[in-house]
C-alpha cells in the first residue's frame, strides 16, 4: 500500500512538472500581443481637478507643468461673455444661488471659490475663456460648450460666432466639443477647418446622431463607464478620433488596463500625474523568457 502511494505521488509530481514545462514552452513560442505603438494623449479635465480647485488657474498651471494638455468648460454669461465654468449655476463652486445666464461677467469675475480644496488653496475670480486661451494657447486640447441649447436663437448665433473667433488661431491644436451635434454642425458652417468633438455620456446617444451630422464631428469623447470594444469599433469605422473621459473618480489599474487594451486616442482625466503612472504600469513590456 505504501509503495502504491509513493507511485501515485510520483505520477502526480510528474504531471505538475509536465504542465509547468508546457506553459513555459507556450510562453516562449507565443509572445504576448503587441501593445499600441502610438502613445495616447493625456488631457487634464478642468485643470488638475483631483489635487487643486476645479477649473482654477492654479490647477491649469499645475496640469500644464506636469506635461498634460488641458480641457476646459465654457458657460455664457448674461452679457455674452464665455466664462471658464462647468456649471450653469454658481451654487456648487461659488456659493451663490445664481444662474450664470442671469448675471454679467463683471458681477462674477471676482467671486471667491468655495468648492473642494478651497481651504487649502484659496482662489478668487472666474477667468474668461479668452484669457485662458491667450495664457495657455497650444497646451489647450479642448473647450467644451455647456449652455448653448437654452439660449435664444440670436444670442446662440452670436455665442457661436464668438467661439469660432476665439478658436480660429488655435484650430490646428484645439477641439471644440459639445453634447449637442447642432453646435458642431453650426460651428463647421462658420469654419470648416475647426476641429469639433461630440461628448457622449451614455453609449445609446451615439445611435441618436443623425446621419448628416456625422460630417460635422471629427472626434467623440466617451465617458469611461460607457466604453466598450464594440462602441470604439463603430467609431473607428467612421474614422473618428476617440477620447475617454472620467467624471472625477480615478480609475482602478484594472480599468486602466482594460481601456489601454482598447487603445483610444486620448484620456481626459482628473489626475494626469497619477493616471500617467498607472498607464505606464499596465503597459510595461511583458516578461520575456530565454531572451525573447
Amino acid at each position: 500500500m505504501g509503495m502504491l502511494s509513493r507511485k501515485q505521488l510520483f505520477l502526480k509530481q510528474r504531471g505538475w512538472l509536465t504542465l509547468v514545462a508546457g506553459l513555459l514552452a507556450a510562453a516562449a513560442l507565443f509572445p504576448a500581443p503587441a501593445r499600441p505603438s502610438r502613445p495616447a494623449t493625456v488631457i487634464a479635465r478642468r485643470g488638475y481637478w483631483a489635487r487643486y480647485p476645479e477649473g482654477s488657474w492654479l490647477g491649469f498651471q499645475q496640469a500644464r507643468d506636469a506635461g498634460a494638455r488641458l480641457s476646459a468648460d465654457a458657460v455664457l454669461t448674461g452679457d455674452n461673455v464665455w466664462a471658464l465654468l462647468h456649471d450653469t449655476t454658481l451654487e456648487r463652486l461659488y456659493c451663490r444661488p445664481w444662474s450664470v445666464d442671469a448675471v454679467t461677467y463683471d458681477q462674477i469675475k471676482d467671486l471667491a471659490y468655495c468648492g473642494p480644496l478651497a481651504d487649502r488653496y484659496p482662489q478668487r475670480g472666474i477667468p474668461r475663456v479668452r484669457d485662458f486661451l491667450q495664457e495657455f494657447g497650444p497646451a489647450v486640447a479642448e473647450v467644451e460648450l455647456k449652455n448653448t441649447p437654452a439660449l435664444p436663437p440670436e444670442r446662440r448665433a452670436a455665442a457661436l460666432d464668438e467661439v469660432a473667433n476665439l478658436i480660429t488661431p488655435l484650430r490646428s491644436t484645439l477641439m471644440v466639443t459639445s453634447f449637442h451635434p447642432a453646435d458642431l454642425r453650426e460651428l463647421k458652417q462658420r469654419d470648416e477647418n475647426l476641429r469639433t468633438g461630440l461628448v457622449v455620456y451614455y453609449a445609446r446617444e451615439i445611435s441618436r446622431v443623425r446621419a448628416g451630422d456625422w460630417e460635422s464631428i471629427d472626434a467623440v469623447s466617451v465617458r469611461a463607464q460607457s466604453v466598450s470594444a464594440r462602441l470604439l469599433s463603430r467609431l473607428r469605422a467612421r474614422g473618428k478620433t476617440i477620447w475617454v473621459y472620467d467624471t472625477g473618480t480615478p480609475w482602478s489599474r484594472r480599468r486602466v488596463r482594460q481601456l489601454a487594451h482598447l487603445a483610444p486616442d486620448g484620456y481626459v482625466v482628473s489626475d494626469p500625474v497619477a493616471f500617467r503612472k498607472d498607464l505606464a504600469f499596465v503597459q510595461r513590456p511583458p516578461v520575456r523568457w530565454w531572451g525573447r
